[in-house]
């Protein structure tokens, strides 16, 4: 047991470490996990997985990070786009700004930026303007593509492109920039599946099974039924693999949407669909062979993969011809039994999801309580009493900080229990009539109260601050 400033405490937790998980594109922390008493439950329960918090905290690093202002003049990089800042290049940046896309017939540039409005990172796309001039009749078709796709832009296997505009604060020169959503982390499909990574820094193609191509012929399916079904085409330039992502977990998104539609103009649509499903095919065609090093021909294919997949990518890549698949239906159709294991995985991810909200949930109310507590605790002066804090309910609410945090062994050691910290929380903020005894930190004066006076006296005290700030 533990005794010390506070009270009385269980047995103090011990940390035992797992090894660290590696994944494509990342690098793990090690996962530390409690070890409690037995009967108690694991602290590590009580928490979001490590490996959940550690992808969104690089998530959020990734989206707001910022180059420094000497970095930022020698690459020729503003401090603000319009209405964006912390102007980051996705993609090489310098010489090769001024060569064509290997893509569409310009020169393009792949940008981050985070919008001073909502704070959410987005991706801007730059047209080069001395090939495509921003004339008011380009801007007005760019806003009206803009438009077209608003009614998919939320779509969970798209891209969302959100604002056309122009600017000339990179290079001088008047260009346009569309706006699409940001996915930190993200890897595109030719990152992943075909380039291989330098060889010197120990990176290799990340691994593509059937299931996986299976997966994204579903989720793409998807995407054409959302497309076509708004009267809208993909075009070829968004199935090549350097625009399509893919995003954690095993999401993958079609980007580069409309660009080909301001650059070339629409297509009479019945054509234009049968070429996006041929697209997807090419698509999948290309990723699954280069995953096996092997040529990009359907004699590959066959040699890797099953007849059923086989089949469908033959489907895809026949459509423009008009001796494939008419349209999404039927490919939706030919999918069969692999659209019942996508919707199976979704759920078990959405499941898994719930359960992580639901523990922070409980943590939201663990910092709220916290903050209250601080703001209370050891305040210098209230209204010109210096004494504030150290007297009536706030003392109580001092001798209750100490209780859970600054506890000792028999031998003066500081008792790190988590559990022990977890646990009077949550019963405090409950206002449990459990009864605690709390000890001041020279062990003179001894009192027993319960959660609830905790809670009241907490309530008091800190609508007291609450309410003197309003006044201000």
């Amino acid at each position: 047991g533990g005794r010390g400033r506070g009270g009385v405490s269980g047995g103090a937790s011990k940390q035992a470490e797992q090894q660290p998980y590696s994944g494509p594109g990342m690098n793990r922390p090690i996962v530390s996990t409690f070890i409690v008493n037995q009967g108690m439950r694991q602290l590590i329960g009580q928490f979001a997985s490590e490996t959940l918090v550690y992808a969104l905290q690089q998530q959020n690093y990734q989206t707001m990070m910022n180059l420094d202002e000497e970095t930022k003049r020698q690459m020729g990089i503003p401090d603000t786009v319009q209405s964006y800042h912390s102007i980051c290049p996705l993609e090489n940046y310098g010489p090769s700004v001024q060569q064509s896309s290997r893509v569409v017939s310009i020169p393009t540039l792949a940008l981050k930026a985070v919008h001073h409005g909502d704070g959410a990172g987005y991706m801007l796309r730059r047209l080069d303007g001395r090939q495509v001039i921003p004339t008011p009749e380009l801007l007005e078709t760019c806003r009206q593509v803009v438009m077209s796709w608003s009614p998919v832009a939320n779509h969970p296997n798209l891209v969302g492109l959100r604002e056309a505009f122009v600017s000339d604060e990179i290079m001088d020169t008047p260009s346009v920039f569309l706006t699409f959503d940001y996915h930190p982390g993200a890897c595109t499909l030719e990152q992943l599946f075909i380039k291989a990574a330098p060889a010197d820094l120990g990176a290799q193609k990340a691994t593509l099974t059937e299931e996986d191509l299976w997966s994204f012929l579903v989720q793409m399916t998807s995407a054409l039924r959302a497309i076509h079904s708004a009267g809208l085409e993909v075009g070829s330039a968004a199935f090549h693999p350097s625009k399509v992502l893919l995003c954690s977990p095993n999401r993958v998104r079609l980007g580069f949407l409309g660009v080909s539609t301001i650059l070339a103009g629409r297509r009479p649509m019945g054509e234009a669909q049968l070429m996006d499903l041929s697209g997807l095919g090419t698509l999948m065609l290309t990723i699954a062979c280069a995953a096996r090093n092997e040529p990009s021909n359907m004699d590959s294919l066959l040699v890797h993969y099953s007849k059923d997949l086989c089949h469908v990518i033959a489907g895809l890549l026949a459509a423009h011809e008009g001796n494939g698949f008419k349209d999404w239906r039927n490919l939706a159709a030919a999918l069969g039994p692999k659209l019942v294991d996508e919707l199976d995985m979704n759920q078990t991810t959405v499941d898994t999801m719930a359960v992580e909200m639901s523990k922070e949930i409980e943590n939201g109310r663990i910092a709220r309580f916290l903050i209250k507590l601080n703001t209370v605790v050891e305040r210098a002066e209230f209204k010109g009493d210096t004494r504030w804090s150290e007297t009536g309910d706030r003392y109580l609410l001092k001798l209750f900080r100490d209780f859970i945090f600054h506890q000792v062994d028999d031998q003066g050691n500081p008792l790190n229990d988590w559990g022990l910290v977890v646990e009077a929380i949550n019963k405090a903020d409950a206002g449990l009539d459990e009864k605690i005894m709390l000890l001041s930190r020279d062990e003179t004066s001894m009192l027993v109260v319960s959660y609830a006076d905790i809670q009241r006296s907490l309530t008091g005290a800190y609508g007291e601050i609450a309410n003197a700030s309003l006044k201000m």
